[in-house]
Protein backbone atom coordinates (compact mmCIF):
# COMPACT_ATOMS: atom_id res chain seq x y z
CA UNK A 1 0.00 0.00 0.00
CA UNK A 2 2.88 2.44 1.06
CA UNK A 3 1.07 5.44 1.38
CA UNK A 4 -2.88 5.06 0.87
CA UNK A 5 -4.81 4.11 3.72
CA UNK A 6 -5.78 1.36 2.17
CA UNK A 7 -9.52 1.13 1.94
CA UNK A 8 -12.01 2.91 -0.86
CA UNK A 9 -15.79 3.98 0.77
CA UNK A 10 -17.67 3.84 -2.14
CA UNK A 11 -21.38 5.47 -1.19
CA UNK A 12 -24.76 4.66 -3.29
CA UNK A 13 -26.64 7.72 -1.90
CA UNK A 14 -30.09 6.40 -3.65
CA UNK A 15 -29.53 2.81 -2.21
CA UNK A 16 -28.39 3.65 1.15
CA UNK A 17 -25.90 1.42 0.42
CA UNK A 18 -21.90 1.65 1.58
CA UNK A 19 -19.01 -0.60 0.31
CA UNK A 20 -15.27 -0.85 1.48
CA UNK A 21 -13.05 -1.57 -1.67
CA UNK A 22 -8.79 -2.29 -0.89
CA UNK A 23 -7.16 0.14 -2.87
CA UNK A 24 -4.64 -3.24 -3.80
CA UNK A 25 -6.53 -3.15 -6.99
CA UNK A 26 -5.76 0.42 -8.19
CA UNK A 27 -2.55 1.71 -6.33
CA UNK A 28 -0.03 -0.72 -7.82
CA UNK A 29 -1.13 0.61 -11.71
CA UNK A 30 -2.23 3.95 -11.20
CA UNK A 31 -0.27 6.93 -9.38
CA UNK A 32 -2.25 9.27 -7.10
CA UNK A 33 -5.73 9.99 -6.16
CA UNK A 34 -5.98 11.31 -9.68
CA UNK A 35 -5.16 8.11 -11.71
CA UNK A 36 -7.12 5.87 -9.38
CA UNK A 37 -10.45 8.42 -10.03
CA UNK A 38 -9.91 8.32 -13.75
CA UNK A 39 -9.78 4.55 -13.96
CA UNK A 40 -12.32 4.17 -11.49
CA UNK A 41 -14.85 6.24 -13.47
CA UNK A 42 -13.71 4.90 -16.58
CA UNK A 43 -14.68 1.48 -15.52
CA UNK A 44 -17.93 1.68 -13.63
CA UNK A 45 -19.75 4.64 -16.50
CA UNK A 46 -21.40 3.56 -19.26
CA UNK A 47 -20.63 6.23 -22.23
CA UNK A 48 -24.94 7.05 -22.45
CA UNK A 49 -24.60 8.61 -18.95
CA UNK A 50 -25.58 12.45 -18.94
CA UNK A 51 -23.77 14.57 -16.47
CA UNK A 52 -27.08 14.70 -14.17
CA UNK A 53 -28.09 11.37 -14.73
CA UNK A 54 -28.32 9.23 -10.73
CA UNK A 55 -25.88 6.90 -12.28
CA UNK A 56 -23.53 9.24 -12.73
CA UNK A 57 -20.68 9.07 -10.19
CA UNK A 58 -18.92 11.82 -8.14
CA UNK A 59 -16.23 10.57 -7.32
CA UNK A 60 -13.35 12.38 -4.41
CA UNK A 61 -10.03 11.00 -4.16
CA UNK A 62 -6.93 11.96 -2.10
CA UNK A 63 -2.83 11.14 -3.12
CA UNK A 64 -0.48 8.84 -1.04
CA UNK A 65 0.78 11.62 0.73
CA UNK A 66 -2.58 12.73 2.23
CA UNK A 67 -2.31 13.36 6.06
CA UNK A 68 1.35 14.12 6.25
CA UNK A 69 2.34 17.20 8.10
CA UNK A 70 4.55 18.76 5.53
CA UNK A 71 3.50 21.57 3.25
CA UNK A 72 1.55 20.73 -0.19
CA UNK A 73 2.17 17.26 0.55
CA UNK A 74 -0.95 16.16 -0.72
CA UNK A 75 -3.94 17.11 -2.96
CA UNK A 76 -7.59 16.12 -3.35
CA UNK A 77 -9.28 15.65 -6.79
CA UNK A 78 -12.61 14.90 -7.76
CA UNK A 79 -14.08 13.14 -11.23
CA UNK A 80 -17.50 13.72 -12.62
CA UNK A 81 -18.91 14.39 -15.91
CA UNK A 82 -19.78 18.09 -16.75
CA UNK A 83 -22.01 20.11 -18.64
CA UNK A 84 -19.43 22.10 -20.36
CA UNK A 85 -17.37 18.44 -21.18
CA UNK A 86 -17.64 15.25 -21.36
CA UNK A 87 -15.08 14.17 -18.28
CA UNK A 88 -13.44 16.06 -16.05
CA UNK A 89 -10.37 15.12 -12.67
CA UNK A 90 -10.19 18.64 -10.96
CA UNK A 91 -7.11 19.13 -9.07
CA UNK A 92 -8.20 21.29 -5.86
Amino acid sequence: MSGYAGEILRVDLPSRQIAIIPTKYYSDKFLGGRGIAAKMYWDEVALEVKPFDAKSPLIFALGPLAGLPVAKSSHAEWASLTGLISFAVILC
